[in-house]
Formats: structure tokens, C-alpha cells, sequence
């Protein structure tokens, strides 16, 4: 992972191990890869992600890890018209040049 000034690339909560566990993409019983970690969600987009979303009544968010890019970012919306996915993708884009 890239280190960016001013930022921690080890977990007061998790070492090594338990993070590596965290962020591994799981398998099914076939043996086949499945786009979910033990914590995250994966998306394919713009190089890999791992990610969260939620939303309820009137509210969508997202929060993404970017970890070749050492960035991380989150988008929480009080609007079912907002695409949280659209915007992070070109947020993203900005950010990681």
C-alpha cells in the first residue's frame, strides 16, 4: 500500500494477520472467488475497491478503500436522488491524480 504523509499503515485493533484476513476475497465452496471479503464488499471499478453501503428512508452512503492508492473516502446523502456510486467514481478520479 502507498503511504501518504501523516498516515497509519498499522491498526491499533488488528495485526498483521487479522488485517490480511479482513481483506482477503473469500471463496465458495467450489473453490471460486466471491466479491466479498470477511469486511468488505469488492468492486472491480478503477483499478479494485473494497466497500459498504446503507442506506434507509431518505439516506444512501458509501464508504470505500482504496488500498493501492492508500486513499480511503465516505459519502453519506440525505437524498434517494443523489448516486453516491456516480459521485464517488468521479471524486475518485480527481483524488487518485
Amino acid at each position: 500500500m502507498r503511504q501518504r504523509p501523516g498516515v497509519q499503515s498499522s491498526s491499533v485493533l488488528l495485526g498483521p494477520e487479522g488485517r490480511r484476513l479482513l481483506y482477503e476475497q473469500q471463496r465458495n465452496n467450489a473453490g471460486e472467488s466471491v466479491a466479498m471479503t470477511l469486511g468488505w464488499h469488492v468492486g472491480t471499478g478503477g483499478g479494485g475497491y473494497l466497500f459498504k453501503e446503507g442506506g434507509g428512508a431518505g439516506f444512501q452512503g458509501e464508504m470505500r478503500l482504496r488500498p493501492s492508492l492508500g486513499m480511503a473516502s465516505v459519502v453519506i446523502a440525505n437524498s434517494g436522488a443523489f448516486s453516491v456510486k456516480r459521485f464517488l467514481e468521479r471524486a475518485e478520479r480527481v483524488w487518485a491524480a
